[in-house]
């Protein structure tokens, strides 16, 4: 039970080390898994000790699949709202040529690219299943190949469809 309590005081103590916090908040990551592994290594159950160990991995685990998702599109999402006057003639070569109506040009523009990326990123968990397994151990145990090309179809046809849509328009 020591790892647990050391593991929910350093994810809760977070907010209160200042510059620290990442530091702490790191830590608490890693003994969150020491403490699974050393309870897996002998066989005992989690049980109630998932309530102090579990919180600092889920929030990161959250965070790092958000991130993958919608990361790499989002830069064309801001620069088609509203670009800073210095990224004025980055958004003009990615949208400068798109026809009326604008919106629904760079719409289908940020559909293809976020399709195209979840077509890649589906492809690549599919064939990374170990290495999704660990990363996300303990929570990714039944993780197999066949999610990832689950991901990998929606972007198929999310990227078919909105290409589709670029083509009409165009």
């Amino acid at each position: 039970w020591r790892l647990a309590y050391l593991t929910l005081g350093l994810f809760l103590g977070c907010p209160l080390l200042g510059p620290a916090a990442p530091l702490a908040f790191f830590a608490s990551i890693l003994v969150a898994r020491a403490g699974l592994a050393l309870l897996d290594e002998r066989g005992e159950p989690v049980g109630a000790r998932r309530w102090f160990l579990y919180p600092p991995l889920v929030f990161i685990y959250v965070d790092l699949a958000i991130v993958a998702l919608i990361l790499p599109p989002l830069p064309l999402l801001v620069l088609a709202i509203d670009a800073p006057p210095e990224l004025l003639a980055v958004r003009d070569f990615f949208f400068g040529g798109l026809p009326d109506p604008f919106w629904l040009s760079t719409a289908l523009l940020i559909a293809a690219a976020a399709g195209t990326w979840w077509l890649g990123l589906g492809l690549a968990l599919a064939g990374f299943r170990r290495a999704v397994r660990w990363s996300f151990w303990p929570f990714a145990d039944w993780f197999e190949p066949r999610h990832g090309l689950r991901i990998a179809l929606v972007g198929l046809v999310i990227a078919a469809v909105s290409g589709l849509g670029l083509t009409v328009v165009l």
